[in-house]
């Protein structure tokens, strides 16, 4: 076998899992030969060649193992990428490597998400293997080539070429804006090395400073809205509670499903107080963490990854920093691990007195990913500091995905075809009811009218697609 042979072997099972990629989360769709998507797999072959040059000057001994350990990367990467994007419609960065800790957490929603198409990213590394095995049988396997060097100028060029050729039709303005817009017009290798290539030069360390003139600018504006809002002053003096719905999305709020609301709590609760129903969510990499950091700061999130494991000691302007100026107590409650987003570290920068985490509150009763809503709700009152004003900061968790802990829920969905939206539902459902007790238990205990409630939900649920018929 000649060392050409293992090359073209190699580009042309790297460049068919690239586009299987491509289209099997959807980021592609219609024929090849459409000129968004012919531009898209003449960017992936750029990338493949590149690849192939930088390997093609191995020894012809070593470039089996070569092309086996670069091809379990490559199918390791792809692989969860697609997972990745099933989950949050995005693919994987750099950034996430700070969250790696979270995965024996989500295992149950990583497993749900895997499908046995997915093994296709797979295809080739029974070859390469098969390949090795030969070679170890007979020496003589390869042949002897003289012009070694020959490939990886071929390679190298048309590599740079075709990447040249595609670069003259890309709007690269735009892919700033959107990490599924540029991996749809220039393909998932192009993505991955450019995102890669900022994320080592942010990571360098660089001194910078604000100006006099920025500062006081920022000072001013920070001003501004303290004294311009139409509320502003409205619940000066009373408490403050914040409940974050996990994964609660707006088309939940007044839908009936076989005639009975799914939020009835949430429904009566919205018409007796202000309700904002034309807000999008901001999150990124970090999800519920992120909806946590835009609350107590009103700073947008980390474009890419998580800002509470990227920016956990960064100085921040917030919410419980300056209530504990104003002589109030914050303390922030979640039945998860502290450690869990970093919410240990980030949590307490942020101006929390104190987190309370799975290891404050007795686990009496399980659902999905921990204790249960019903009895964090009531655990979590007893823990509320009366001595002076406060501010609870309240994370929910038994409706988070994947939602299958759900399916057997006293809740009529009966007509849903689609298992994930109706399993949703009825965690939609839980966590309302869960809600209710909530209510009911403030205004029993006299806190509900010293109160000012805010309640929202943190992220994206169900995908878009999904939801049409609802809305």
């Amino acid at each position: 076998m000649k060392r050409t042979t293992v090359l073209l072997i190699f580009i042309v099972f790297t460049f068919f899992k690239q586009v299987y990629f491509q289209y099997l989360t959807g980021i592609n769709e219609g024929s090849i030969f459409e000129a968004a998507n012919l531009l898209m797999l003449i960017s992936l072959l750029s990338f493949t060649l590149f690849i192939a040059a930088a390997i093609s000057w191995i020894s012809p001994r070593k470039l089996l193992r070569a092309t086996l350990i670069i091809s379990v990367f490559l199918s390791a990467l792809l692989f969860s990428d697609t997972l990745y994007f099933r989950y949050y419609n995005n693919v994987m960065t750099l950034e996430l490597l700070y969250q790696l800790g979270l995965i024996d957490t989500i295992g149950d929603s990583v497993t749900s998400l895997i499908g046995g198409i997915d093994l296709l990213f797979f295809l080739d590394i029974p070859v390469y293997i098969l390949l090795l095995q030969k070679l170890k049988k007979h020496k003589n396997f390869f042949k002897v080539e003289r012009k070694k060097y020959f490939f990886p100028a071929v390679f190298a060029s048309a590599g740079a070429l075709l990447l040249l050729l595609v670069s003259l039709n890309m709007p690269f303005e735009l892919f700033r804006f959107d990490n599924i817009y540029t991996i749809k017009r220039m393909g998932i290798s192009y993505f991955h090395t450019v995102s890669s290539a900022e994320f080592i030069a942010d990571v360098i360390p660089i001194k910078k400073s604000i100006q006099p003139e920025e500062l006081e600018e920022i000072e001013q504006l920070l001003e501004d809205n303290e004294t311009g809002s139409l509320y502003h002053g409205v619940a000066k003096g009373k408490n403050l509670i914040i409940v974050q719905l996990e994964a609660i999305q707006h088309f939940v709020i007044d839908l009936r499903v076989n005639g009975v609301e799914v939020t009835p709590n949430l429904n009566s609760f919205r018409r007796e107080c202000a309700y904002f129903d034309d807000l999008y969510y901001q999150t990124a990499g970090g999800n519920t963490s992120d909806a946590e950091f835009i609350m107590n700061t009103s700073l947008y999130p980390a474009d890419e990854g998580a800002v509470y494991f990227i920016y956990p000691h960064n100085d921040y302007h917030s919410l419980p920093g300056i209530l504990n100026k104003q002589g109030y107590s914050s303390f922030s409650f979640h039945s998860n691990r502290a450690e869990y987003w970093n919410r240990s570290d980030m949590h307490e920068n942020l101006g929390f007195d104190k987190y309370f985490d799975e290891s404050c509150f007795e686990q009496d009763k399980t659902i999905g990913w921990g204790l249960a809503d019903e009895s964090f709700y009531m655990q979590l009152l007893d823990k509320f500091d009366h001595t002076r004003p406060f501010y609870s900061f309240i994370v929910s968790l038994s409706s988070h995905y994947p939602f299958d802990f759900f399916s057997g829920y006293d809740f009529d969905t009966t007509g849903i075809e689609y298992d994930l939206m109706s399993n949703y539902l009825k965690a939609a459902n839980y966590a309302d009811k869960a809600f209710g007790l909530f209510i009911k238990e403030l205004k029993d205990r006299g806190i509900f009218d010293s109160s000012l409630l805010l309640v929202y939900g943190d992220h994206q649920a169900i995908p878009k697609n999904k939801i049409a018929a609802f809305e």
